[in-house]
Protein backbone atom coordinates (compact mmCIF):
# COMPACT_ATOMS: atom_id res chain seq x y z
CA UNK A 1 0.00 0.00 0.00
CA UNK A 2 1.30 3.44 -0.96
CA UNK A 3 1.46 6.30 1.52
CA UNK A 4 -1.25 8.70 0.35
CA UNK A 5 0.74 11.74 1.52
CA UNK A 6 3.95 10.64 -0.20
CA UNK A 7 2.18 9.78 -3.46
CA UNK A 8 -0.30 12.64 -3.58
CA UNK A 9 0.03 14.37 -6.95
CA UNK A 10 -1.29 17.74 -8.10
CA UNK A 11 -1.64 17.98 -11.87
CA UNK A 12 -2.32 21.36 -13.46
CA UNK A 13 -4.44 21.32 -16.64
CA UNK A 14 -5.10 24.12 -19.10
CA UNK A 15 -7.84 23.95 -21.71
CA UNK A 16 -10.59 26.45 -22.31
CA UNK A 17 -13.57 24.14 -21.76
CA UNK A 18 -16.16 23.71 -19.04
CA UNK A 19 -15.29 21.60 -16.01
CA UNK A 20 -17.94 18.97 -16.79
CA UNK A 21 -16.42 18.51 -20.27
CA UNK A 22 -12.95 17.98 -18.81
CA UNK A 23 -14.43 15.57 -16.24
CA UNK A 24 -15.91 13.53 -19.11
CA UNK A 25 -12.57 13.41 -20.95
CA UNK A 26 -10.79 12.25 -17.78
CA UNK A 27 -13.45 9.59 -17.09
CA UNK A 28 -13.07 8.25 -20.62
CA UNK A 29 -9.26 8.14 -20.35
CA UNK A 30 -9.16 6.30 -17.01
CA UNK A 31 -12.36 4.27 -17.52
CA UNK A 32 -13.49 5.71 -14.21
CA UNK A 33 -16.77 6.51 -12.55
CA UNK A 34 -17.80 9.95 -11.28
CA UNK A 35 -19.48 9.87 -7.88
CA UNK A 36 -20.39 13.56 -7.77
CA UNK A 37 -17.13 14.64 -6.14
CA UNK A 38 -14.29 12.68 -7.69
CA UNK A 39 -13.45 10.25 -10.44
CA UNK A 40 -12.65 6.76 -9.21
CA UNK A 41 -10.17 4.75 -11.27
CA UNK A 42 -8.81 1.35 -10.26
CA UNK A 43 -5.47 2.98 -9.44
CA UNK A 44 -6.64 6.09 -7.57
CA UNK A 45 -9.06 8.95 -7.01
CA UNK A 46 -9.00 12.11 -9.10
CA UNK A 47 -10.53 15.35 -7.84
CA UNK A 48 -10.83 17.94 -10.64
CA UNK A 49 -11.05 21.52 -9.38
CA UNK A 50 -11.23 24.97 -10.90
CA UNK A 51 -8.08 26.90 -10.08
CA UNK A 52 -9.01 29.80 -7.81
CA UNK A 53 -5.62 31.41 -8.60
CA UNK A 54 -7.10 32.38 -11.98
CA UNK A 55 -9.98 34.32 -10.45
CA UNK A 56 -9.99 38.03 -9.56
CA UNK A 57 -9.10 39.83 -7.38
CA UNK A 58 -5.83 37.95 -6.76
CA UNK A 59 -5.39 35.83 -9.86
CA UNK A 60 -4.61 35.99 -13.51
CA UNK A 61 -6.68 34.36 -16.19
CA UNK A 62 -4.61 31.84 -18.14
CA UNK A 63 -1.21 33.22 -17.18
CA UNK A 64 1.94 31.75 -18.69
CA UNK A 65 2.91 30.07 -15.42
CA UNK A 66 1.16 26.74 -14.85
CA UNK A 67 -0.01 27.81 -11.40
CA UNK A 68 -2.45 30.09 -13.26
CA UNK A 69 -3.87 27.38 -15.51
CA UNK A 70 -7.64 26.90 -15.40
CA UNK A 71 -7.84 23.56 -13.57
CA UNK A 72 -5.94 21.18 -11.37
CA UNK A 73 -6.43 17.59 -10.31
CA UNK A 74 -5.70 16.31 -6.82
CA UNK A 75 -4.76 12.65 -7.30
CA UNK A 76 -4.40 10.04 -4.54
CA UNK A 77 -3.52 6.36 -4.95
CA UNK A 78 -5.97 3.56 -4.23
CA UNK A 79 -5.14 1.20 -1.38
CA UNK A 80 -4.15 -1.73 -3.60
CA UNK A 81 -2.13 -0.06 -6.37
CA UNK A 82 1.61 -0.63 -6.78
CA UNK A 83 3.96 2.34 -7.19
CA UNK A 84 4.92 1.55 -10.80
CA UNK A 85 1.29 1.09 -11.89
CA UNK A 86 0.23 4.31 -10.16
CA UNK A 87 2.92 6.46 -11.76
CA UNK A 88 2.39 4.84 -15.18
CA UNK A 89 -1.35 5.54 -14.89
CA UNK A 90 -0.77 9.21 -14.10
CA UNK A 91 1.70 9.45 -17.01
CA UNK A 92 -0.88 7.88 -19.35
CA UNK A 93 -3.60 10.25 -18.12
CA UNK A 94 -1.33 13.24 -18.72
CA UNK A 95 -0.36 12.05 -22.20
CA UNK A 96 -3.97 11.44 -23.20
CA UNK A 97 -5.03 14.85 -21.87
CA UNK A 98 -2.27 16.40 -23.97
CA UNK A 99 -3.50 14.43 -26.99
CA UNK A 100 -6.92 16.00 -26.29
CA UNK A 101 -5.45 19.50 -26.57
CA UNK A 102 -4.63 20.20 -22.92
CA UNK A 103 -1.48 21.61 -21.41
CA UNK A 104 -0.57 19.37 -18.46
CA UNK A 105 2.12 19.44 -15.77
CA UNK A 106 2.48 17.60 -12.45
CA UNK A 107 3.69 18.95 -9.13
CA UNK A 108 4.59 16.02 -6.86
CA UNK A 109 7.53 14.14 -5.35
CA UNK A 110 7.80 11.97 -8.48
CA UNK A 111 7.21 14.69 -11.10
CA UNK A 112 10.46 13.77 -12.89
CA UNK A 113 8.94 10.36 -13.68
CA UNK A 114 5.95 11.71 -15.61
CA UNK A 115 5.80 13.80 -18.80
CA UNK A 116 5.55 17.59 -18.94
CA UNK A 117 3.26 19.14 -21.54
CA UNK A 118 3.58 22.93 -21.24
CA UNK A 119 3.21 23.68 -24.94
CA UNK A 120 -0.12 23.64 -26.73
CA UNK A 121 -0.66 21.11 -29.52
Amino acid sequence: MLDKDEYYCKVFVNKDIERFQLNRIIMDIVSGAFDGFDIEAWWGNIYLKENEATKPPWGKVNGDDFIYWLYFMDIEPSDEVEREDYIESIAKLMTELYNNGCQVIAACDFEDEVPKYREKL
